[in-house]
């Protein structure tokens, strides 16, 4: 964490490397890749040290029904390493 830069947009090269492909992975509905976290690299190895704050996505995740349309938001990161990209599922008719 860059303290000296939490108050403006940064990130770490590898923070916006698993971001992005958790971005990616989530719109592609790949959840097996979200699962396998741990098989995706260093990028997520040094974005997720410790799972608890992680877990809780897939939880959220598992409620995702074909019909549903998922968005992203809060897509920004701060202080280097951390992220509090967000998604929602929404039904469609």
């Amino acid at each position: 964490m860059a303290f000296d830069k939490i108050n403006r947009e940064y990130g770490f090269d590898w923070a916006l490397d698993a971001d992005q492909k958790m971005q990616n992975f989530l719109l592609d509905r790949n959840h097996q890749a979200l699962i396998d976290w741990d098989k995706q690299g260093s990028a997520f190895q040094l974005s997720i040290p410790t799972p608890d704050h992680y877990y809780p996505m897939l939880y959220a995740l598992a409620l995702q029904e074909e019909q549903d349309e998922l968005s992203i938001f809060n897509a920004k990161a701060v202080g280097g390493s951390l992220t509090m990209t967000s998604f929602r599922l929404d039904q469609t008719a």
